[in-house]
């Protein structure tokens, strides 16, 4: 069951990287774009700021998920290896689980958020005249991949302090 959980987690994980690659090359020819536009041709697209604004969220919160599960994010390791591995699971699982809360307590707002501007039927203020909910439903839909693998993370801490060894990498 574990096994198959934290399988599913890291597609979606792999999945926020492909995203967030995407959005750097977007956000790049975007920006060259209204530079060679504005420079040779005296014309802007005019949108470009506030799409490469959205385009940024989506990087950061789908990317944040893949950069945890690689053991990238938040990270004291000059600390931590100089415990007992009993004690990193530990205080791993400390962590862990305060990101746990924190993501929840985010997650919750951000649901918030997107439902009252969908609801209240926000737009850009911008020509798009987007609805703004579209570009803020990413973040709680990246930040809830994130929640999936902290809680995968919890329960390896939780088995390496119990003494149980990992399966499969896992």
């Amino acid at each position: 069951m574990f096994k198959r959980f934290d399988s599913i987690v890291n597609v979606l994980a792999l999945a926020g990287l492909f995203v967030s690659g995407l959005m750097v090359l977007a956000m790049t020819g975007l920006i060259c774009l209204e530079v060679v536009l504005r420079s040779f041709f005296n014309h802007s697209l005019l949108v470009v700021d506030e799409v490469v604004g959205y385009m940024l969220a989506t990087f950061a919160f789908f990317g944040i998920s893949y950069a945890m599960r690689s053991g990238a994010l938040l990270r004291i390791d000059t600390f931590l290896i100089k415990l007992p591995a009993r004690y990193q699971s530990i205080l791993q699982l400390v962590f862990d689980l305060a990101s746990l809360a924190f993501a929840g307590v985010l997650e919750y707002h951000l649901l918030t958020a997107v439902e009252r501007t969908f609801s209240r039927g926000v737009v850009s203020v911008s020509i798009t005249n987007l609805p703004v909910w579209i570009p803020q439903a990413v973040m709680p839909i990246g930040l809830f991949v994130l929640i999936l693998v902290i809680l995968v993370e919890i329960a390896r801490s939780a088995r390496a302090i119990a003494g149980i060894p990992a399966q499969d990498g896992n």
